[in-house]
Parts: structure tokens; sequence; C-alpha cells
């Protein structure tokens, strides 16, 4: 099975791939740059979710599962949105077979505006 994670350099993230290394898994790290341990074993993959035409070419792989957990509350419109609508689009050209999207139970209730 091989799987793509973005956002694994967060707090989830980074469990995340913590969990996914002990799988046996092909395992893709999606970075927009932040430094990632090159003995981790998995293939890094440098794009930026805010750019389409650098994610898509950098999508090359099928993957079975993508695993979306980035997030940016500094650039939530950019990050959070656009970003995610491009790597929705780039992996629609592909075979993923799942797409997982984080979210967090009662978040629509929390005053903070990026929650909103």
């Amino acid at each position: 099975m091989s799987v793509l994670l973005t956002g694994g350099t967060g707090q989830l993230g980074r469990m995340l791939l913590n969990e996914l290394n002990t799988q046996h898994l092909f395992v893709s790290f999606l970075t927009g740059g932040k430094a990632f341990p090159s003995n981790s074993g998995m293939k890094v993959i440098n794009a930026d979710l805010t750019d389409y035409t650098s994610l898509s070419g950098a999508l090359s792989h099928d993957y079975d599962v993508v695993v979306h957990c980035a997030s940016d509350p500094r650039e939530s419109d950019m990050v959070d949105v656009e970003g995610t609508r491009n790597l929705l689009k780039a992996v629609g050209n592909t075979n993923v077979k799942n797409f997982i999207y984080i979210s967090i139970v009662g978040i629509d209730k929390a005053a903070y505006l990026y929650y909103q």
C-alpha cells in the first residue's frame, strides 16, 4: 500500500509519520520546504500546496491513500482552502482510492476565526 502524507511536520502529522514508518508501507511525504530527515525511509516530495503547477508535477505516483494534514492558521485561505483544492485537483488526475482530510469534532463551535 502506498500513502502520501501532507503536513508531516505538524503535531498530528509527526505522530502519524511515526506510525506509518512502522507499517512497512510505501510512504511519501509532501513538504513545502521545511527540513525533514533524509534518513526517514520515505520519499520526500518538495512541492507547494498553494501552487497547483508545482504540486501536479510532483505527484507522479498513484497512491492508495492520501492523508492531508497540512494546515496553516496564518495563511488559512491559501493553505487550507486553496491548498486543499489544489491537492484534490492534482490527485483527481491519478488513481487515488482514498482521501483522508483531518477535522476536529465540535470545531464549528469555537470562537477562533481560523476554526470558523
